[in-house]
């Protein structure tokens, strides 16, 4: 997330969501994502770009330049949103 100023081994404090309020009125595209990937087992951040049929459309910076993830993310994978650099 080099292009976001973000950098490997950084440590960043997130906002997390509410999941008492609906997630759309939380976050807005370009917002810098945590996720917890269940399957996985990991966390990832991502940038948001949209909704998409009720999930995240997201991105990331791999190449250096902006890429789509290849899969869209559930709501409830949302963690916070990566807001400040300590």
């Amino acid at each position: 997330m080099a292009p976001r100023n973000i950098l490997d081994g950084e440590e960043w404090l997130v906002e997390p969501v509410s999941t008492k309020k609906p997630l759309e009125k939380q976050i807005k595209p370009n917002d810098v994502l945590l996720l917890y990937i269940d399957d996985l087992k990991c966390f990832k951040i991502r940038e948001f770009a949209d909704f998409e049929n009720g999930e995240l459309k997201t991105g990331h910076y791999e190449t250096g330049e902006f890429q789509f993830s290849s899969a869209n993310h559930k709501p409830e994978q949302v963690m916070g949103i990566v807001k400040y650099a300590i």
